[in-house]
């Protein structure tokens, strides 16, 4: 993420489980259903989806938290540029940090923001180059998504029930 980079290095520590990757392994490929997301903790990680390369992920550097946000399938293939060590956070532990730590989530939206603006930059250029068909391309910049799942209903439903989703009303100040 070069100037943009957040430090996710908070989450790994001792007693953090890790997996390795050889050079060349498919970490999680495009289509598959996701319970977790990772943090590179050593190595590189390229973000791809068929020819086309999104991101290349360093030390710190965190992918696969879409499906933990939509309950979708992955979005992307994750391959192994190097020998790699990653950490899995599962979805609890995401969904607890997410809850008791405000600057853990908006690091996140900050890592989305950024690969969306990116992307933005990438469709202005041309839509088609991306991958996106004349009708996904109209969905998704018009913001038309339907979040369906038992994920995604139930963070909905554990929000509504914490009072957080209760607006306050506007003083006249």
């Amino acid at each position: 993420m070069s100037d943009n980079q957040v430090d996710f290095s908070g989450l790994l520590g001792p007693g953090i489980p890790t997996r390795y990757f050889a050079k060349g392994d498919a970490i999680f490929r495009e289509g598959e259903r996701g319970d977790e997301f990772f943090v590179v903790v050593r190595g590189q990680a390229e973000i791809k989806s068929g020819n086309r390369c999104f991101e290349t992920l360093g030390r710190n550097g965190i992918f696969g938290e879409m499906a933990l946000i939509d309950d979708s399938p992955r979005s992307a293939t994750v391959i192994a540029l190097t020998d790699c060590i990653v950490a899995p956070i599962k979805e609890n532990q995401f969904l607890f940090l997410v809850k008791h730590t405000p600057f853990f989530a908006l690091s996140v939206m900050r890592v989305l923001a950024y690969r969306l603006r990116r992307q933005n930059k990438a469709v202005c250029q041309d839509p088609l180059e991306v991958g996106l068909s004349a009708d996904n391309r109209s969905d998704t910049i018009s913001g038309r998504r339907q979040f369906s799942g038992t994920r995604a209903q139930a963070r909905a439903d554990a929000f509504e029930s914490s009072g957080q989703s209760q607006r306050r009303p506007r003083s006249n100040r």
